[in-house]
């Protein structure tokens, strides 16, 4: 899955580089202004930044959007595609998190991609487009669907779509032979990154140096790579040392030819100088290292380089020499830190193994990652729960490229068992990348299809599972009916408890018959008990309990509803797991919300919502919207309800976490949505769904929204919770039958406010306001305004106003 940057909204954020020299940018005044008067015209709808690899074409794109973002006012969403291989769906897939379409959705993706851009005012940049040949028709079709859609790409060659503009991204200037050119006031573009890349080594480069300092940079032909590389070799050697190596070296270099061949030569030959002048110890990590995907972390690497005879010990020292001479990249991320190698510098990396090397290091690489997620699966339930999570999602590259070795390597069954503990561990799920768990399970099924073991009935009942629990239930049912089908072959229908879960999930959720629908308490407490006999890990008896308590209180059991929920809680909190905490707390709050009272159940839901919203969650988020737009109903804020469903039906189609498909779901929004349309009619009701739809597009009215959501029913406005009791729509009762908002409404007609001042009162637009004064005017059966204020003033007020 590509990189991106948090520059859209329900964009995927990554961590950005602690070192120093990742804060400054130098140079290219012109180039950034040629490439953004380009993008600033009506007419240009795709600008791509073109040069050899290590010119820095990913530095003067990320400059350039600092400087355009604002033009754009759906946003701009960077999308890093150095890890993406050339299948459609894993590029669509990449291109769909940066825009914030999370990849859960059985629809094709580049169908919903197109979908999701059509009507966006964006730009969209595509980072290392090089590797990937369909890519342009990919482009193509989002730029001919999405009139509003602007696209800046960086790429070692054009993509070949019709109307692209090329801006070439030169070497840094190097100015004119003559060194003492160079000055305090004036340096060019290569010598002042010399400059600041040497600072952080401790080395100072002063004006008696710029000489030397340029003839440095001339011999490197201005190049940003193989300036950073030579920079790092500053310190242990002076800059004369330096200039001596590089002239003896690099003699002859620039032979005939064109620049840019020039230029690759030059920066091969920095490479090359750059491996000899590493220790043997550092020449192994840095080709050991090139095997990762997408970055690595410390544990991963030391199990691959002692493969090399790399001392396990040496490598922490030996990464941190690597960053230092720019070989590495770090990154911190959740109190950890992650290493990446710029793919020109991977590619030379790899250069330097042999065939049977590159093969051994495969091996370990992946063995190493079906390790890890094999650990993860089974404990994942603690305190580390999210870092874990996110950790493994930096990891998916790695974790293809494991499974997609051991697929080539004829160890089908390995690979099928590092996927079966992928899903266990719901990293994806989480990251809301539900389709590449869904790839990376349908590769490993297949590739097992001919052996009849248990472990192919657990794959198919996992792949049941997840098409279930996403309302994908054409495809959960054929693939639930294979994995029954082969289980009783093999006499084993009732011992397999991914099965049964997979069986008890269907019947909850898809079973449109509620009787039939009750089977699935008793299979999933058969699964849960199955489970806990056979010892299975925490985590997967913690999800077989969830699933148990949700269904239970679904469908009317609430004794063992509650026993569960409390256990579930109880379990999470016990373990510090903050997912986990944030699931129990949405399940006692639908409990009390079927069975209890729906102020208790506001704020059981009001805590899993901060703590989603905190960790990044991108499934459980449009679950609790949905839940509190159903609570606050019962509590009788029908405003605040028509704007939470309006927020979840657009949160839920980024999502594709959909009620349609869920007929529990389904039929408890249709029961007090029924009470809303009683209460305050079908007119009022769509307009506030239709303004929460609204609010949901701009990132600051999502914000209020949720922190709104997070405030209902703390006010004083959700009412006694001693009379919520009954399962009824209305709170506490207000004279003539008015709500909380619609009697705070009519004390302000009784002081004379327009609707416009109304909704400036309470916060409210004046359509909103006209809504609840024709409400008003309605339940009490008057005919103006004189006739509410006469109203009001012979009551006796009650509560607040």
């Amino acid at each position: 899955m590509g990189r991106t940057d948090k520059q859209t909204e329900g964009s995927r954020a990554t961590a950005k580089p602690q070192r120093s020299e990742m804060n400054s940018f130098i140079g290219r005044s012109r180039l950034i202004h040629t490439a953004k008067e380009l993008l600033g015209k009506e007419e240009v709808r795709i600008v791509t930044l073109v040069g050899i690899g290590g010119v820095g074409k990913t530095r003067a794109m990320q400059q350039l959007v600092d400087q355009v973002r604002t033009d754009y006012p759906d946003g701009v969403a960077v999308i890093y595609l150095a890890d993406v291989t050339s299948r459609d769906e894993q590029l669509a897939a990449a291109i769909s998190e940066g825009t914030g379409l999370l990849d859960n959705s059985p629809e094709p993706g580049v169908d919903r991609l197109v979908t999701h851009l059509r009507d966006r005012h964006m730009l969209l940049v595509l980072d290392n487009c090089e590797h990937l040949p369909h890519l342009r028709h990919l482009v193509r079709r989002l730029l001919e669907a999405a009139p509003g859609l602007t696209v800046l790409a960086t790429s070692r060659g054009p993509l070949g779509v019709r109307g692209e503009h090329h801006v070439r991204v030169p070497p840094l200037s190097v100015g004119g032979e003559g060194g003492t050119q160079a000055n305090v006031n004036h340096k060019p573009e290569a010598l002042r990154l010399l400059v600041d890349r040497a600072r952080p080594y401790g080395v100072a480069i002063g004006e008696h140096d710029y000489p030397k300092a340029l003839r440095v940079c001339r011999k490197l032909d201005g190049i940003p790579l193989a300036i950073e590389l030579a920079a790092g070799q500053l310190g242990p050697m002076t800059l004369s040392e330096l200039l001596d190596i590089l002239e003896n070296d690099l003699l002859g270099v620039l032979v005939d030819g064109d620049s840019e061949q020039d230029h690759q030569r030059t920066l091969r030959k920095t490479m090359d100088w750059s491996w000899r002048l590493l220790t043997p110890s550092e020449q192994t990590t840095w080709s050991s290292a090139a095997v990762f995907e997408g970055g690595f972390d410390l544990d991963a690497a030391r199990q691959v380089c002692v493969l090399e005879g790399v001392d396990h010990r040496a490598v922490p020292a030996l990464i941190t020499s690597l960053v230092r001479k720019s070989i590495l990249t770090a990154n911190q991320q959740d109190g950890s830190t992650r290493y990446r190698m710029p793919e020109t510098i991977r590619a030379y990396g790899l250069e330097k193994l042999d065939g049977d090397r590159v093969a051994a290091l495969r091996h370990a690489h992946a063995t190493y990652y079906r390790e890890r997620i094999a650990h993860v699966a089974a404990n994942w339930l603690q305190r580390d729960e999210v870092p874990m999570l996110r950790g493994l999602r930096c990891d998916l590259p790695n974790l293809r490229t494991a499974e997609g070795y051991f697929l080539t390597a004829g160890e089908s069954a390995i690979a099928l068992d590092l996927v079966i503990d992928a899903v266990r561990t719901r990293f994806l799920i989480f990251a809301g990348l539900i389709n590449g768990m869904v790839r990376m399970l349908d590769l490993a099924v297949d590739a097992y299809a001919g052996v009849k073991h248990p472990r192919l009935i657990v794959g198919l009942a996992l792949a049941a599972w997840i098409a279930t629990i996403t309302g994908d239930q054409e495809r959960a049912r054929p693939l639930l009916e294979r994995a029954e089908e082969l289980a009783q072959q093999s006499g084993q229908s009732a011992s397999l408890h991914p099965l049964l879960t997979a069986r008890g999930t269907w019947a909850w959720l898809a079973e449109s018959d509620p009787s039939k629908a009750r089977d699935s308490v008793r299979i999933l407490r058969l699964a849960l008990r199955l489970a806990q006999s056979g010892g299975a890990a925490p985590g997967d008896i913690h999800m077989i309990r969830l699933l148990l308590a949700i269904s239970a209180g679904f469908l009317g059991e609430e004794t063992e509803a509650r026993m569960l929920a409390s256990q579930l809680l109880t379990e999470a909190r016990g373990a510090g797991a903050q997912w986990a905490i944030s699931w129990a707390l949405w399940t006692r709050a639908l409990v009390e919300l079927r069975f209890g009272t729906p102020a208790r159940a506001m704020k059981l839901v009001q805590e899993a919502l901060a703590i989603q919203r905190s960790i990044g969650d991108t499934w459980g988020l449009a679950w609790s919207v949905w839940l509190i737009a159903l609570i606050a109903a019962r509590l009788g804020d029908y405003e605040l309800t028509g704007h939470l469903l309006g927020f979840a039906n657009a949160m839920q189609k980024l999502t594709h976490a959909s009620v349609l498909g869920l007929f529990p779901f389904l039929r408890l929004q249709q029961q007090i949505v029924a009470g809303v349309r009683t209460a305050i009619g079908d007119e009022a009701l769509s307009v506030f769904v239709a303004r929460g739809e609204k609010l949901f597009v701009q990132p600051r009215d999502r914000e209020i929204l949720l922190d709104r959501a997070l405030r209902a029913g703390n006010d004083g406005e959700a009412g006694d919770e001693r009379s919520q009791k009954a399962p009824g729509i209305r709170p506490h009762a207000r004279p003539g039958g008015l709500s909380n908002r619609e009697w705070e409404v009519a004390s302000l007609i009784a002081d004379g406010l327009s609707n416009r001042e109304i909704g400036e009162r309470l916060s409210i637009v004046e359509r909103t306001a006209e809504v609840h004064v024709g409400n008003v005017l309605r339940k009490l059966g008057l005919h103006n305004r004189v006739g509410v204020a006469n109203w009001y003033q012979g009551q006796r007020p009650l509560g607040a106003g």
